[in-house]
């Protein structure tokens, strides 16, 4: 009886010890790989990062059963495990550490699993982000991105270590670390004001980047980006005026400065100031002269970037249409389109310009005839005249011409002007659409709305 109970507690000793444990601990995984190994054999990732494994495979396989496959020397089961993992979110956080060594993996297809699941598990991954900014020096364009939304996903955990290496020289480092602390919101703000200030012209050019994308960052921002307009690097100030475009209307205040730009610069920098300038519309009313100015320059490509801009300030722009109406015999006929689409965006404020938008449904560039008979139609009561050289273009080849000409005409009414001829001819062409399901035009919109020059 002595012996029995000797026996019975030396087991139950060895199971309390630390030996023990791991020994049961070993077990239950090598029960549990065991159990998981078939669910996630069976397992298909797909095209990527969007697609859910079946819960099947969360009940099978455990985080800590996931993490160990990550080092198999199967490419099949470390995919399939990152994949997995990646889809358990903040929950997977035991597995960070695997996931981070998997960035080195030879194979493309993990390394990408791996990244994104790191992504995924957002700021609980806080212990990747050096092994997230090493992979910033792959040499793939795609791992770079998926490494920098990665660092953005984790948070402001990132933040120290991205302004670090905002700070490196040579590309792409830089450039995806200011891709990143530019989502990182206005946790990143203080840290970005201050590199604006660096001694590097290539980190005050991406310190300005990363702020166009900090939209709540408009009323800290918008000084310094002024200041920087007047950087002796060409880089900074290109950039600083891009970013005070992406702010919008809130960037107003550096309208005066942006005019300024347009007058003095040249090439690329008067290009983005005037698209900057669009951009901060409809506050940027005030600018209207110094656009107009530029609708009269010999660069088709300036003719073109002010009349978009026009276009986006839109009735308030009105002043410009006398010079919109001559451009619609421009020789570009980028120019044209422009001037096609901002007397359309001015509407009944640009009447007087009738005639030439009339005068443009006949161009050789089926682009223009669009927009024209979309600036036509967006003037009803004063393009009545206009309806049967509209419904002319019910026939012509290129179909957006068709469909904005029947938008027209739907706005204008088809009586306008027309013969009984032509009625006849738009009531055909709407009882063709109505036999094809597409009798009533596109409430709103068009394929060049808003596009850039």
């Amino acid at each position: 009886m002595k012996k029995q109970k000797a026996f019975l507690i030396i087991p139950l000793f060895f199971l309390m010890s630390a030996w023990g444990r791991l020994v049961l601990c070993a077990a239950a995984d090598s029960g549990a790989r065991a159990e998981c190994l078939p669910a996630l054999r069976r397992a298909v990732p797909g095209s990527g990062t969007n697609a859910v494994p079946e819960p099947e495979i969360f009940k099978k396989c455990p985080v800590s059963v996931l993490a160990a496959l990550l080092n198999d020397g199967t490419r099949d089961l470390r995919l399939k495990a990152a994949w997995a993992l990646g889809a358990a979110g903040a929950a997977a956080e035991p597995a960070v550490p695997a996931l981070a060594t998997l960035l080195a993996d030879p194979d493309e297809d993990v390394h990408y699993h791996a990244v994104t699941a790191l992504r995924k598990i957002g700021p609980a991954a806080k212990a990747a982000v050096p092994a997230l900014l090493a992979a910033f020096k792959d040499t793939s364009n795609e791992m770079n991105f998926q490494a920098a939304r990665a660092l953005a996903e984790i948070g402001p955990a990132a933040l120290p270590a991205l302004v670090d290496a905002l700070k490196t020289g040579g590309d792409p480092v830089p450039s995806q670390a200011a891709w990143a602390l530019g989502r990182l919101g206005p946790a990143a703000l203080p840290a970005l004001l201050e590199a604006l200030k660096a001694e590097d012209p290539a980190t005050r050019a991406l310190a300005a980047q990363a702020l166009g994308e900090i939209e709540p960052s408009s009323e800290t921002a918008v000084p310094a980006l002024i200041k920087l307009l007047g950087d002796g690097d060409a880089a900074v100030r290109s950039n600083s005026i891009t970013a005070l475009g992406r702010l919008g209307p809130a960037a107003k205040e550096a309208i005066p400065a942006l005019e300024a730009r347009i007058k003095s610069g040249s090439g690329e920098g008067r290009y983005a100031a005037i698209i900057a300038l669009g951009r901060i519309a409809p506050a940027a009313k005030d600018a209207v002269p110094a656009l107009l100015e530029q609708l009269k320059d010999g660069a088709a490509a300036t003719r073109s970037k002010a009349a978009w801009a026009l276009g986006e300030i839109g009735l308030p722009a009105k002043d410009a249409v006398f010079l919109l109406g001559k451009l619609l015999k421009d020789a570009d006929g980028g120019v044209r389109h422009q001037a096609a689409r901002t007397l359309g965006k001015i509407g009944m404020g640009a009447k007087d310009a009738l005639p030439a938008l009339e005068g443009a449904l006949k161009d050789a560039d089926g682009d223009v005839r669009a927009r024209a008979a979309e600036a036509l139609g967006r003037m009803p009561a004063a393009a009545k005249k206009a309806v049967p050289a509209l419904i002319g273009l019910l026939k012509d080849e290129n179909s957006d011409v068709q469909y904005q000409a029947l938008r027209a005409i739907s706005a204008i009414g088809p009586e306008g002007n027309a013969t009984p001829e032509e009625l006849q001819a738009f009531q055909d062409h709407l009882a063709g659409l109505r036999a094809c399901g597409k009798a009533s035009p596109r409430a709103a919109g068009d394929p060049g709305e808003g596009t850039l020059p």
